[in-house]
């Protein structure tokens, strides 16, 4: 099952007598002609794995409403567990980008949490593996975050390998963030000079990449299908995930 990447911006699944009867209903109607969804009747659910992956350990069933991952466009995330699924993603690509940039060192210093509306705020401090903050409803997130996340990454350090430090920002969409591009483009000119980079420690968003498409969810009226996204009120989420990173050379 070959799908264009556009049409496919975010998969909803549900049982073959619901997607059937879609075209019926002016809200069916909605989903079926939204150039940027794709809906799979679980029937077809075995040729969509063939595939393409989801990011969990979670079997495929009706009510799963699916989104492409910011880095692999051949995996997909539960709309449940977007925000922790996509920080895991990316601070295991930052990882793998250190080690080929020949970084002795990785260290996540904290991993905040903000609510953008009331600004309050949720961390959990590395060193002190402390959780303090107002946000309490985030505390499962951050709690699966620093379980699984590595929270320090030592390597032997060493002679940079930039061609493959370049694919794998190119291969996983990593060029648009800014921090990352232009910790490749220096070590990348320390090449030609004498003056090298020593440390580096950078507060990153993790869930901007997510903007655009919670954007898209936001919109869509799944009534017709039963499927819940969390996304009632507003086109934006309002809770952003930070990590603060400290890289060693």
């Amino acid at each position: 099952m070959d799908i264009d990447i556009w049409k496919r911006t975010v998969v909803l699944v549900a049982d073959d007598n619901k997607v059937a009867s879609l075209e019926h209903d002016d809200k069916g109607l909605d989903l079926l002609n939204n150039e940027e969804v794709t809906i799979i009747p679980m029937r077809e659910a075995g040729s969509f794995l063939d595939k393409y992956s989801i990011a969990s350990s979670s079997r495929i069933r009706p009510g799963m409403l699916l989104i492409i991952s910011p880095f692999d466009d051949n995996k997909y995330l539960e709309i449940e567990n977007v925000k922790s699924l996509v920080a895991i993603q990316k601070m295991s690509l930052i990882s793998r980008l250190s080690f080929l940039l020949g970084a002795k060192s990785l260290y996540v210093n904290e991993i905040k949490i903000k609510d953008i509306e009331s600004s309050q705020e949720l961390s959990f401090n590395a060193e002190k593996g402390e959780i303090n903050g107002e946000l309490k409803a985030e505390r499962k997130v951050i709690e699966k975050m620093k379980n699984e996340i590595t929270l320090t990454s030592n390597f032997k350090g060493g002679k940079p390998n930039i061609k493959k430090a370049e694919g794998l920002l190119n291969d996983n969409r990593l060029s648009s963030d800014i921090f990352l591009k232009n910790l490749f483009e220096t070590v990348k000119d320390s090449e030609d000079t004498d003056n090298e980079v020593k440390k580096v420690t950078q507060e990153i968003c993790i869930t901007q990449s997510l903007e655009k498409t919670f954007e898209l969810v936001a919109t869509l009226n799944l009534e017709a299908l039963n499927i819940k996204s969390g996304f009632k009120t507003s086109k934006k989420t309002s809770t952003e995930i930070y990590l603060n990173l400290t890289i060693e050379f």
